[in-house]
Formats: structure tokens, C-alpha cells, sequence
């Protein structure tokens, strides 16, 4: 499958997996200190992942895993539900 990873640079990065979960680390691997959403969309354009930027662990509340890049912090990735008639 073609996902779509969107550091908030308007210009997308496409990566070939099997399964989201195999994209979201190698999204991880790409951030840079632009301070914006990271996205993961489908070929269709369907927001299926994003991780949101908060400057400090107050923003993130009880999170487990927040994600640490320079002087702030992204919340753990956050995935919509559909339910499955809405699904690509």
C-alpha cells in the first residue's frame, strides 16, 4: 500500500508498506524541528495517522511514549476511527 507521511512541509513523502503500523516508525526516522503535525494520510487523502507537537509534557497529559525533539515534545500517535463500510 501507498501512505503519504506529511511533516507539515506541504510536500508529502510516499512510503510502501503492508500496514500502518510498519509506517509509523519510519515517520518517527523523518521528524525534524519544524514543530508541526506529522501526518499520515492513504492515496485517497484520508487522515489514517497523526502525532501532534506540544511544548511542554503539560499538552500531553498522561501519555506513554511522548516523542522528544529538541526543546519539545510530539504526543503519541493518534489514529481516527471509521467504522469499516467508511474504510478504503
Amino acid at each position: 500500500m501507498k501512505f503519504y507521511i506529511d511533516y507539515g512541509t506541504g510536500e508529502p513523502q510516499c512510503c510502501e508498506k503492508e500496514d500502518l503500523g510498519d509506517v509509523m516508525p519510519i515517520a518517527d526516522q523523518g521528524v525534524t524541528l519544524t514543530h508541526e503535525s506529522i501526518v499520515i494520510r492513504n492515496a485517497k487523502g484520508r487522515v489514517l495517522a497523526r502525532r501532534d507537537w506540544h511544548e511542554d509534557l503539560a499538552g500531553i497529559g498522561n501519555q506513554s511514549n511522548p516523542l522528544r525533539i529538541g526543546d519539545g515534545y510530539y504526543g503519541e500517535w493518534r489514529m481516527p476511527m471509521y467504522v469499516s463500510v467508511d474504510m478504503d
